[in-house]
């Protein structure tokens, strides 16, 4: 059930600023990861990502560990490094395929975000908005804080790109006036 926040009682249009899904995202509270962030001059947006993908990604993730495990089993005449080796990069290959895909699938218009949207807070309804970067091992966030109701928070894995692209969708929703405080902690 999508969580809405306050709604935004100026006449003015909405636009759509941009926003990405990515799979290194994950709404705090989810089971799976895969989660996209998108702001409107209005409202930030939380959109979850599909759960067929979902299933799609782990089920050709567990097939691909079957066929490899299956023929190194099958046929003597793999070494055991090759079927581990060649069992990662199948599984890389699966993972980025995974990733390609999910970001084919954004939303681009203010249409198209409603009809996905998991989670929406609007600007009038925001104290601040803190973001931590991802670090080598420990994870980074991005936290709404709201005046009142749900906040959302969403866990950023080391992907530090990923981190920056957010960090500079949030900063231009931000800037736009009435102005959002922004921290960026280290």
């Amino acid at each position: 059930m999508p969580v809405k926040l306050l709604s935004d009682k100026s006449n003015e249009q909405e636009r759509f600023i941009g926003g990405f899904i990515t799979g290194t995202f994950k709404k705090v509270g989810n089971f799976a990861g895969g989660y996209g962030v998108f702001a409107t001059s209005k409202r930030i947006v939380g959109v979850s990502s599909s759960r067929w993908f979902i299933v799609l990604l782990v089920g050709s993730f567990l097939g691909a560990l079957g066929l490899i495990s299956g023929i190194a089993a099958i046929s003597h005449v793999f070494d055991l490094r090759f079927t581990v080796f060649g069992g990662i990069a199948l599984i890389g290959a699966i993972i980025v395929w995974g990733q390609r895909r999910l970001s084919r699938k954004d939303p681009r218009s203010i249409e198209e975000l409603e009809a996905r949207r998991d989670f929406e807070i609007y600007r009038d309804n925001i104290a601040s908005v803190q973001m931590k970067k991802p670090g080598s091992v420990k994870r980074g966030h991005m936290k709404i804080i709201p005046l009142t109701g749900e906040g959302l928070n969403v866990l950023i894995t080391q992907q530090f790109e990923d981190y920056l692209r957010l960090k500079s969708l949030i900063a231009q929703f931000c800037s736009a006036l009435p102005q959002v405080i922004f921290v960026e902690e280290e």
